[in-house]
């Protein structure tokens, strides 16, 4: 997570070339904070190598630049890029249509996803088996995932992230959940202060509302913090089921 010019980058994807990685960030200059762009940022590490600004371009724009960027990043030819085959959101003007994100709603997200990277990464320092934090493209949620091999052939997982909403929830939630997918019949109390989902799928959450009524910063990080402490600690218990694991 990168403040000050950069509001937030997030890579979720270091596929396209070796080390190169496909970030997205919201910039701002340092006298402005009012003012948000939306900007794509093709990345050697943590080197910035070319950048894109996304306001009143296309979807269709940006994959163009993002395939002639790879190929002078990797001096050779232009890849041919195409769309994941998982299932994404429709693109609000369809995919020709230009974006044109408000300036606000760019802010807030900044926000939830700088405290959520931070929250986050604590967590990957204090666990051993925990996946750098990723933002992931198909449901754009920021997360790490902890992974336990058990004997030979099974292996078993609990992820845990921020979600800015989704077709469950509309607004920004916590989530922890497990692999193999958790029986709703069998999970222990809640984790505190948040609550089981189970519809969609099975894991604890925690929405906005619990967080923005606590007045400050510091209590709200740590009302999180308490609640995926909790929540991951039971969610171990259910997927791993007394068996051991390193």
């Amino acid at each position: 997570t990168l403040r000050g010019e950069a509001g937030v980058v997030h890579h979720f994807s270091d596929r396209l070339e070796g080390r190169i990685a496909l970030g997205l960030a919201q910039t701002r200059s340092r006298d402005d904070f009012g003012n948000r762009d939306f900007t794509l940022l093709l990345l050697d590490g943590a080197r910035e190598v070319e950048r894109l600004a996304l306001r009143g371009r296309s979807a269709d724009d940006a994959r163009a630049w993002l395939a002639a960027a790879v190929g002078r990043a990797r001096a050779g030819g232009v890849p041919e890029l195409e769309w994941p085959d998982y299932d994404l959101p429709a693109f609000p003007s369809g995919a020709d249509g230009v974006m044109e994100p408000d300036g606000r709603a760019l802010e807030v997200l900044e926000a939830w996803f700088a405290d959520g990277a931070l929250l986050l990464e604590a967590i990957r320092a204090a666990e051993t088996s925990a996946s750098e934090v990723r933002c992931w493209p198909h449901h754009f949620d920021i997360a790490t995932l902890l992974t336990f091999p058990v004997g030979d052939e099974d292996t078993r997982y609990v992820g845990i992230g921020l979600s800015p909403g989704d077709e469950s929830r509309a607004g920004p939630y916590w989530y922890v959940n497990g692999w193999p997918h958790p029986d709703p019949e069998t999970l222990p109390e809640p984790p505190h202060p948040g609550e089981w989902n189970t519809e969609g799928w099975v894991g604890g959450v925690l929405g906005a509302a619990p967080i923005l009524d606590v007045a400050e910063a510091d209590a709200q990080g740590a009302a999180v913090a308490g609640f995926l402490q909790d929540a991951v600690a039971r969610m171990k218990d259910v997927v791993l089921g007394g068996a051991d694991a390193p």
